[in-house]
């Protein structure tokens, strides 16, 4: 199981997303199955994706970002290759200047982050 997961279940029983009954529940399934906390709440319907990360957002003051509705400046794009984009999981989204903004797929990834 990823520490991704382990965090994800602290900040959601923290918000009251899930209870701590459900949080043991769910990250003993992931450990069994080797599948990601994520996968397991939406499929069981025990909260929303869009649930997960508006929460997630919140708590580490980050700004939710549908992809599908971002109009991406080509400029933006050429700051990374697809390949460092993929092995860092991240999207440039925005560039002014030397200032790039980039969307991230693990806000917890703190060595990506820096």
């Amino acid at each position: 199981m990823a520490k991704f997961d382990k965090k994800l279940a602290v900040i959601l029983t923290k918000c009251n997303v899930i209870t701590d009954q459900q949080k043991d529940e769910v990250l003993a399934e992931c450990e069994k199955n080797n599948s990601s906390l994520t996968q397991v709440l939406v499929e069981k319907n025990i909260c929303s994706e869009e649930t997960l990360i508006t929460t997630v957002a919140e708590e580490m003051s980050y700004y939710p970002i549908n992809l599908a509705k971002v109009d991406v400046p080509q400029e933006a794009l050429e700051v990374l290759t697809e390949e460092q984009a993929s092995s860092y999981q991240v999207l440039p989204i925005a560039k002014m200047g030397k200032l790039v903004t980039v969307a991230i797929a693990n806000p917890f990834d703190v060595l990506i982050l820096d």
